[in-house]
Parts: structure tokens; C-alpha cells; sequence
């Protein structure tokens, strides 16, 4: 599977995931770009929606924001981080001018048709969407890679995703914010790759790095994490995203388990070749 020329699985793919983290600020969202690039992330990734096609108008949220637990109607949320269609394209010539790949989440057809007219090389489908089916329909008509969360979803439910959207990286998710160690669940890495996806990503939404690297262990190729320039910013998001010194570790975490894990050949690397000659005992039988 290629993504913008990223052949998935030679490499770590991994993306900032922006989210709501903008602020509906298009120069922030713009500037964050810039950081997570400088921070060598693979792609930096948003939301296109309309508050009112994903919000309830009477549900209401709580969320810990500059200290403080704060209740409110999460459509008031969504509504101050939602982004005109003219922001698009803007956020799409920033990922190119500092060479990383731009991909952002669709919540309906109308918002996939948008992102299609700008140019996207991959569809990234967030957990709440997996047993929208005819989304996914939708979504797969487009011929493009699917990055598909499976947060909330169980075997049975997947199945039937995967149906419809066979070209697809399914990424291990647990829709908490933050996921607590106990409920990350990375053996579903395993599991997935053993029954029923060729390429298998983790979402992560876990407060360390130690996480990423056992995900790397087990086999995920694309890594995903959300985004913030500061912990202190307004928003349901921005105390438990990852700061720039944290999605710098968490990238230079994943790129190191990488390296580590070598080619799995049983044999002396270069270093030991050399050392072999003058060391290794040879004893006949």
C-alpha cells in the first residue's frame, strides 16, 4: 500500500493529529503544521466537518481545560473548531511547502467530496464512523486507501467495515482521552494482523511512549497522536494532546523500536563479523 509515496510498512508512518487543537484559528492550524513537520512526523492530520451534521444540540460535554473542569454543549465546541471550506486547500499547500502529507478526517459524503476537490491521498475514518456503513460505501468508491479507527468496535462490527473497505490500514484505537495503561489493549496489534488486515496502525491516545514502542513490537506500521503547541490552551483537547517535546519523543520512540526490531534474520550483523574471527571459540565435536 502506497500513501503519497510512503510505501506502508517499509517505514514508520506517523501522524499529528491536529483534531480540534486549531482552535478554529486557520493561522494556528497553519503554524502547527510547521512545528509537527520540524518534529519529522509523516503527516499532520485534521477534521473537516460542520458541527451540526456530528453534534447533538442538547448533549453536553465535560472536559478539563486550563485547570478547570468545564461542562458545556459539545456542539458549542465543535462549532468554535469548525473551519470554513476555504481553509482547506490553504492547510493543504502548507503540508506541501513543509513536505509532510496532509490528510484530514471526513464526517459526511459533502465533507469527502471537499476534501477530494483539494486532493487527499488517503481517507482517514475516526471510530465513530466504522458502523456507518454507507459512509464507508462512500469512502471506498473513491479507490483510495482507507486509515480506518476501530475504537468502540467489536470483531463482528469490523468484519462488516472491512467488507466494505478492503483497501485499509485498521488502526488499534481505545476511544478514551487519555486511555488509561489498563485498557490499551496493544494485543489487538496481533490479532488483527493474524485474522483479517494486511496493515495494522495504533491510534494512540496513551499519556507515555512506552505504548507506541510495544505497538511498534507487534507489528504496527502507522502511528497516529494528537497534537497541541501547549498544554494550556482552551479546549477539551489540548491537556492531554502531546506538547511539541512530546510528539517529538513519541516520533523518535517509534523511529527507535524500528531500528531495533533489525530484519529478524539469525545471523552476525557487520559489527560481529568482524569480532567472530578473533573471538568465537571453535571446538570440534
Amino acid at each position: 500500500m502506497l500513501i503519497a509515496g510512503h510505501e506502508i510498512g517499509r517505514e514508520p508512518f506517523t501522524i499529528a493529529e491536529v483534531g480540534l487543537n486549531h482552535n478554529g484559528d486557520l493561522d494556528r492550524a497553519r503554524a502547527m503544521i510547521g512545528v509537527a513537520a520540524a518534529l519529522g512526523v509523516t503527516a499532520v492530520k485534521f477534521q473537516t466537518f460542520k458541527a451540526a451534521d456530528v453534534c447533538d444540540e442538547e448533549q453536553e460535554y465535560a472536559y478539563q481545560s486550563q485547570g478547570k473542569t468545564v461542562t458545556e454543549k459539545r456542539i458549542n465546541i465543535f462549532r468554535r473548531a469548525e473551519l470554513p471550506a476555504s481553509a482547506w486547500a490553504v492547510l493543504k499547500a502548507e503540508c506541501e511547502r513543509n513536505n509532510v502529507v496532509f490528510l484530514s478526517t471526513p464526517e459526511t459524503p459533502a465533507d469527502l467530496a471537499l476534501l477530494m476537490k483539494v486532493g487527499i491521498p488517503a481517507i482517514k475514518i475516526g471510530s465513530d464512523n466504522l458502523t456507518n456503513l454507507p459512509m464507508l460505501r462512500y469512502c471506498a468508491q473513491s479507490g483510495l486507501p482507507i486509515i480506518l479507527s476501530c475504537g468502540m468496535s467489536d470483531m463482528k462490527e469490523l468484519h462488516a467495515a472491512l467488507h466494505i473497505v478492503s483497501n485499509a490500514v485498521v488502526m488499534v484505537c481505545t476511544s478514551q482521552y487519555p486511555c488509561p495503561p489498563d485498557e490499551a489493549n496493544l494485543a489487538r496489534v496481533e490479532t488483527l494482523l493474524k485474522y483479517c488486515a494486511e496493515y495494522v496502525g495504533f491510534s494512540d491516545h496513551t499519556s507515555d511512549h512506552m505504548s507506541a514502542a510495544i505497538a511498534v513490537a507487534l507489528g504496527a506500521s502507522v502511528f497516529e497522536k494528537h497534537f497541541t503547541l501547549s498544554h494550556d490552551l482552551r479546549g477539551p483537547d489540548h491537556w492531554w494532546s502531546a506538547n511539541p517535546r512530546e510528539l517529538a519523543e513519541w516520533v523518535h520512540t517509534i523511529n527507535t523500536a524500528w531500528t531495533m526490531l533489525g530484519d529478524g534474520k539469525i545471523e552476525p550483523s557487520e559489527r560481529e563479523r568482524e569480532a567472530k574471527a578473533k573471538y568465537q571459540r571453535r571446538v570440534a565435536a
